[in-house]
Parts: C-alpha cells; sequence; structure tokens
C-alpha cells in the first residue's frame, strides 16, 4: 500500500512518497513534526493545505533556495561568525586514489580545497573515505578560524547520520569521525544539509568536479 509521508517541521516540509525520503528530512532534526498516512488527503490535512499542486509548487521553491547560486546570497544572510561549506568525495579505480574536496564560505571569503589520497588504510571506502574526510576538514578550519557555527552540504547520507550516531560505525574511520564530530561539537555548532546529488545544484557539482580533477592531477603526476 502506498503511504504518504508529510513532513510539518524538519530540514525540509512537505509530503514525501518513501520513509527514506522523509527519514532524510527529520532524524536528528530537533522538533520534527513528521505522520505518515494512507491517502494523500489526509496528508494535506495534517500539513494544513487545500491545493496540493500550489503546495508543492511552493515546497519546489523552497527546496530550490535552500541551495545557492551565487557568492552574494552566501554572504548576505551568514553571520561573520559562520561557515557554510559543500563538500564532495571522488574515487578512481584504475588509479586506486580518493580524493576529497569542498568550498567554504566565511567572512566574505570563499576558500576551495582539493585533495587526493592513496591511504591504504582508507581506500576500501572508495568515494565515502574522501566524503568524511571533507567534512572533517571543513569543520577543523572553521574551529581554527574562531568561528561558532558551520553549516555542510554534503550529498552522500552517512556524513550526517555518523556524525550524530544515527548509524553505527562499524569501521576505524567511521569510528573516528564520529568521535571527532562529538569532540568538535563542545567547540563549535555544526549543522548539516542534504543536496541531492547530480542535480545541478551549482556549488555541489562545484565540488564534485575538484574533488575528480585532484585524482587526475595526482595521476599525471605519476
Amino acid at each position: 500500500m502506498q503511504k504518504f509521508y508529510a513532513v510539518k517541521n524538519g530540514r525540509q516540509t512537505g509530503i514525501f512518497m518513501t520513509w527514506d525520503e522523509c527519514k532524510d528530512k527529520v532524524t536528528g532534526y530537533k522538533g520534527a513534526v513528521f505522520k505518515s498516512f494512507s491517502n494523500i488527503d489526509d496528508a494535506k490535512k495534517f500539513l494544513g493545505c487545500d491545493d496540493f499542486s500550489d503546495y508543492m509548487e511552493n515546497q519546489k521553491d523552497k527546496e530550490e533556495q535552500m541551495y545557492h547560486t551565487k557568492e552574494e546570497d552566501i554572504f548576505k544572510d551568514l553571520r561573520k561568525d559562520e561557515m557554510i561549506a559543500y563538500i564532495d568525495g571522488s574515487y578512481e579505480d584504475s588509479s586506486k586514489y580518493f580524493s576529497y574536496a569542498g568550498v567554504m564560505f566565511y567572512d566574505n571569503v570563499s576558500e576551495d580545497f582539493a585533495f587526493a589520497s592513496n591511504d591504504q588504510d582508507l581506500i576500501s571506502m572508495r568515494n565515502v573515505a574522501g566524503e568524511v574526510k571533507a567534512s572533517m576538514y571543513v569543520i577543523e578550519k572553521a574551529v581554527e578560524y574562531n568561528l561558532s557555527k558551520v553549516i555542510i552540504y554534503y550529498d552522500y547520507t552517512g556524513i550526517e547520520n555518523w556524525a550524530v550516531g544515527n548509524w553505527r560505525t562499524n569501521n576505524n574511520l567511521t569510528k573516528l569521525y564520529r568521535k571527532f564530530c562529538e569532540d568538535m561539537s563542545q567547540k563549535i555548532k555544526i549543522e548539516f544539509v542534504k543536496v541531492k546529488s547530480h542535480t545541478n545544484i551549482k556549488y555541489n557539482e562545484y565540488v564534485d568536479k575538484l574533488a575528480k580533477k585532484a585524482i587526475q592531477d595526482k595521476i599525471n603526476l605519476l
């Protein structure tokens, strides 16, 4: 039977067709309000909307506003002691290199980073190793710059779920990452925003290209 998951308060509100979609919006979100329904009319009533087509169009607009298309929009709403970062990881099988990259926005500055590695202890996790390393990198930088908050836009769901303890940590890297986030959360507020990968979101696509280029540059030097 088809279920409809209505999120009244979460990272993104709306009606979702699968639990996985809903879970991304509410897991770890303080004060989340959501409920599943067997028909869409009840889901609409829960959210207090009458015209579902208008509602979904509004939700699409809200979702697009979650992400950024130009630096001016980022800095306009970003406090002086906060950072917004988009991160990504990549992996190239023939060379056995993974990479991590990102772009950080803070104090009217934008800063790129991109690194490639063939660390044998991490290579089995492929691009996920890069995703985790990128998240750790921006958190460390935000603390180094004496900022009060970092907001991390990511496309691999483990980045948030390992950090906040929703997923079990079953290897050295994820255990290290979980402990790292616990310790760093005592120094800085860390927030996560899930990005849909490969959907032409400007800065997500940008850091994806940075990560791939980091591996290619390393291969060119071999």
